[in-house]
C-alpha cells in the first residue's frame, strides 16, 4: 500500500491534475475580481448619473435578469461540470442535453419576467427594460453551459477571457450610453449584445480546446434532467431567497425605493466578497481534517467561526455608526442620503454572510447535504413573511429588516444542525467578548468625530486587536489556524 501511495504521489498525471486545478481556481478568481471591480465602478457612476429612481429601474432589470439566469443556468452548470469530468466520452451528448434544457428554461424565464412586469404594474420604461433583459437570458444561459464545459476541461483561462470581454464591452459601452444621454433602455440593449458576444467567445473557445461533437439523444436528455433536478431544487431556493427582497420591494414600493435599497446593498455585497474568499480559503483545510480526525474537524470549525466573528462584528458595528460617511463617500452626489438607514440595517447580514456558507460547507463535509436544503426552505419562508409584512410599512428599510431576520434565522438553524449545544454555548461566549471589544471601538469612532476614514481605521484597528487579545478571544491556536489556512491555499 505504501508503494502504491508513493507511486501515486510521484505520478506526473496526478501532479498535472493538481496544477491544472490550481490554475483553474486562479484564473476563475482573476476573472471574478476583474468583473467585480469594473461592475462596482460602473455602479457608482450610474447611480450618480441616473438618479435614485433611474438607478432603481436599472436595479430591477438587472436583479430580475440575474434571478432567472440563476434558475436557468446555475444548476445545469454544476451537474454538467461534474458529468463531463466523469464521462469524457459522452461530452457531446451531455453538452447537447444541457444546451436544450438551458434554452427551454431561459424561454420559460423570459415569459415569467414579462408576466411579472405586467402583473406588478411597472412603468412603461421599467417594463421595456425587463423585456429586453429577458431576451438576454438565452445567450447567457447557453454561455453558462459552455463555461462549465471549459471549467471541466481545466481551461478556465478562456472563461476569464470571455468574462473579461463581456464585462469590458458592456461597461464601457454603458458608460458611453449614459454620457451621451441614450437612457436606460440602451443599457439593456448593450446587455443583450454583450451576452451574445460572450456566447460567441465561449463557443469559439470550446471548439478550439475540445473535440466534443454536439448531439442530442432523448434518453440521455431524460437522464440528465433527472440528475439535474436535485441540484435545481437547492439552487432555485437559493436564487429566489437571494433576490426576494428586491422583487417584493419593486412590487410594493416602486423604483425609487429599489434605488435606495440597491445603493446600500452594493456596499454590503462588496464587503461580503471578503467573506466568500475567506470561506473558500478555509474549506480545503476542513475537508482534509474531516478525513483525518472528526474531533479535530469540530475543533477547527468552531475556531473558524470565532475568527469570522472577530472579522465581521467590528465591520458591522463601525459601518452602522459611519453609514452616513460611507454613503457620502461612495455616492458623493448627495442623492442617496436616504439610503443611510437602509445600510445601517442591511450591514448586519454581513455576520450571516460570513457564517452561513461556511457552516453549510461543514455540513456538506459531514455528508449532511440535506440540512442546508432544509435551512434554505426555512429561510425563504421566513424571508417571504417578514418582507411582505415589513415592506408596506417601512419601504426599503423594511426590505433590509426582512433580509436580516431571515438570514439570522437561517444562521441559527445551521448552527443547531452542525454543532452540539455545549459547542454553541462556548461560541456564543466568544461572540459576546468580540461584541464588547467592538462596542468599545464603536464608542471611540463616535468620539473621534468627522476625521478622515483612513485615520479612523489606523487608530481603531490596533486598539481592537489589543482588546480581543486582552479578552482572550484570540489565542495561539488561532494563529496556528491562520497559518494552516495560508499553507493549504499555497499547496492548492
Amino acid at each position: 500500500m505504501a508503494d502504491q501511495n508513493s507511486k501515486q504521489a510521484t505520478n506526473p498525471n496526478v501532479n498535472q491534475n493538481a496544477k491544472s486545478t490550481g490554475k483553474n481556481a486562479v484564473m476563475l478568481l482573476l476573472g471574478t475580481f476583474f468583473r467585480m471591480a469594473l461592475t462596482f465602478g460602473f455602479i457608482l457612476y450610474a447611480a450618480d448619473r441616473l438618479g435614485v429612481a433611474g438607478f432603481g429601474v436599472y436595479s430591477i432589470g438587472v436583479q430580475y435578469f440575474e434571478l432567472f439566469l440563476g434558475l436557468a443556468g446555475t444548476a445545469i452548470a454544476i451537474i454538467l461540470t461534474r458529468d463531463i469530468t466523469r464521462w469524457q466520452r459522452r461530452g457531446g451528448e451531455l453538452i447537447g442535453s444541457a444546451c436544450v434544457l438551458a434554452t427551454l428554461l431561459a424561454i420559460l424565464g423570459a415569459g415569467c419576467m414579462m408576466a411579472m412586469a405586467w402583473l406588478f404594474g411597472f412603468s412603461p420604461q421599467t417594463s421595456r427594460v425587463i423585456v429586453i433583459a429577458s431576451l438576454s437570458l438565452i445567450p447567457a444561459a447557453l454561455s453558462a453551459v459552455l463555461e462549465a464545459t471549459l471549467v471541466a476541461h481545466h481551461r478556465a483561462e478562456f472563461v476569464a477571457l470571455a468574462v473579461s470581454v463581456e464585462s469590458t464591452v458592456r461597461i464601457l459601452a454603458s458608460i458611453a450610453a449614459i454620457a451621451l444621454g441614450y437612457g436606460l433602455v440602451s443599457l439593456f440593449v448593450i446587455l443583450l449584445v454583450s451576452r451574445v458576444l460572450q456566447l460567441i467567445v465561449f463557443y469559439v473557445s470550446v471548439r478550439g480546446v475540445t473535440n466534443h461533437k454536439l448531439c442530442f439523444r432523448r434518453r440521455g436528455f431524460i437522464r440528465f434532467v433527472l440528475r439535474w433536478r436535485v441540484f435545481a431544487a437547492e439552487v432555485s431556493l437559493a436564487a429566489i431567497y437571494y433576490n426576494l427582497d428586491v422583487i417584493v420591494l419593486s412590487w410594493w414600493a416602486g423604483e425609487y425605493a429599489v434605488g435606495l435599497y440597491s445603493a446600500a446593498a452594493r456596499v454590503v455585497r462588496l464587503a461580503s466578497v471578503f467573506a466568500q474568499t475567506y470561506t473558500s480559503a478555509v474549506f480545503p483545510l476542513l475537508s482534509k481534517l474531516h478525513q483525518k480526525s472528526k474531533q479535530e474537524f469540530e475543533k477547527v470549525s468552531l475556531e473558524t467561526i470565532r475568527l469570522m466573528a472577530v472579522i465581521a462584528i467590528p465591520i458591522v458595528v463601525c459601518t452602522t455608526l459611519l453609514a452616513d460617511r460611507v454613503i457620502g463617500t461612495l455616492y458623493f452626489s448627495g442623492k442617496y442620503t436616504e439610503a443611510v438607514p437602509v445600510l445601517q440595517v442591511l450591514i448586519w447580514i454581513l455576520i450571516s454572510e460570513f457564517l452561513n456558507p461556511f457552516i453549510s460547507r461543514t455540513l456538506s463535509a459531514k455528508e449532511m447535504q440535506d440540512r442546508p436544503l432544509i435551512v434554505a426552505a426555512i429561510g425563504l419562508a421566513v424571508n417571504l413573511v417578514a418582507t411582505l409584512s415589513l415592506v408596506p410599512i417601512y419601504g426599503a428599510v423594511g426590505a433590509a429588516m426582512g433580509t436580516v431576520i431571515s438570514n439570522s434565522v437561517a444562521m441559527v438553524c445551521l448552527l443547531m444542525f452542525a454543532f452540539r449545544r455545549e459547542e454553541i454555548t462556548s461560541t456564543i461566549h466568544s461572540v459576546i467578548r468580540v461584541g464588547l471589544a467592538s462596542v468599545v471601538v464603536g464608542f471611540l469612532v463616535v468620539m473621534i468625530g468627522d476625521i478622515n476614514l483612513a485615520v479612523i481605521a489606523a487608530v481603531t484597528i490596533p486598539l481592537y486587536l489589543v482588546l480581543i487579545y486582552l479578552l482572550k478571544v484570540i489565542g495561539q491556536q488561532d494563529w496556528e489556524l491562520m497559518k494552516s489556512i495560508v499553507a493549504s491555499r499555497k499547496a492548492a
